[in-house]
């Protein structure tokens, strides 16, 4: 099994066909140095930090993010950026 493969199915838990469908369309948006619009959007909820909130400072704003979008963050992070820091830092 590719690396990159076994890596997205450890990740977020996806079975073999399916993790083969993710890689197939991360690997077209590395190659092709683009990301899908529906990646760039985020839904914001508000959680109250205490029991009544009086105020917007008493509220942590949660930002819920597309998967895919994440998953290209986390292989991005790991494949590329941390081993160039670790090598040249």
């Amino acid at each position: 099994m590719p690396a990159l493969l076994s890596l997205i199915i450890s990740l977020i838990g996806f079975s073999y066909e399916i993790a083969e469908i993710v890689m197939h369309i991360l690997n077209l948006s590395f190659d092709t140095g683009t990301v899908p619009k529906q990646w760039l959007n985020a839904i914001v909820t508000s959680v109250p930090k205490v029991a009544k909130p009086g105020s917007i400072t008493e509220y942590r704003h949660i930002s819920v993010t597309p998967l895919l979008s994440r998953l290209a963050e986390k292989l991005v992070v790991s494949r590329w950026l941390y081993p160039a820091i670790t090598r040249y830092g």
